[in-house]
């Protein structure tokens, strides 16, 4: 596994395409009844005895000679007023993509649709290839570290009120699960999205 700073990219995401999030996600808001309950459990979520804390496990597929596999990516502290997200599937017999949100990113980032838990995602990102050849590692935005393999991608969040931001310390691995609910902006919002 390479260890990277995505940082050291910045030309790169300079002049990389914008993809902008399309199709929706299922998502559910926290709360302390539900942790407390297990209501999260086939999320992914549980009670962690060492830290005494609750924590979700996300986990991302990889291909292993041949077959696809769950990897366990992150673990990290959740608690009430977060939400729970869950991508879509690149195939159906695919493990569950669930992470945890803070409510204001949240809010932020997804917006409801007229189906009740299922959110509509507003981001966007310049996208580009893992150039490494190899599995790499990178210290998250989030904190912990963030795990690839040789067919992940690089993102630095886009923000259309802020073009020239290049999400410097905001930047991130996307599987090629999540880089599936990416499409060219200018497919997924329309041509002219960024006059």
């Amino acid at each position: 596994m390479k260890k990277i700073n995505l940082n050291d990219y910045t030309n790169q995401f300079r002049t990389a395409p914008i993809y902008a999030k399309k199709g929706t996600i299922a998502a559910i808001q926290i709360t302390q009844e539900g942790l407390e309950s297990g209501l999260y459990a086939d999320k992914d979520v549980r009670f962690d005895e060492q830290s005494g804390e609750y924590v979700i496990d996300t986990y991302v597929m990889r291909e292993e000679n041949g077959e696809r596999i769950a990897k366990l990516e992150d673990t990290r502290k959740v608690v009430a007023g977060e939400w729970i997200a869950t991508n879509p599937k690149k195939f159906e017999s695919d493990r569950d993509n669930n992470y945890a949100i803070p409510d204001d990113t949240f809010r932020k980032k997804y917006e409801p649709t007229d189906q009740e838990g299922i959110f509509r995602a507003k981001g966007m990102g310049r996208i580009i290839p893992n150039d490494t050849g190899e599995d790499v590692e990178i210290d998250a935005p989030w904190g912990g570290t963030q795990n690839g393999d040789a067919k992940c991608y690089f993102c630095a969040p886009y923000d259309p009120e802020n073009p020239d931001d290049l999400a410097i310390d905001r930047r991130y691995l996307l599987s090629e699960n999540d880089f599936a609910a990416y499409g060219p902006a200018d497919e997924v919002l329309g041509a002219g999205w960024d006059k």
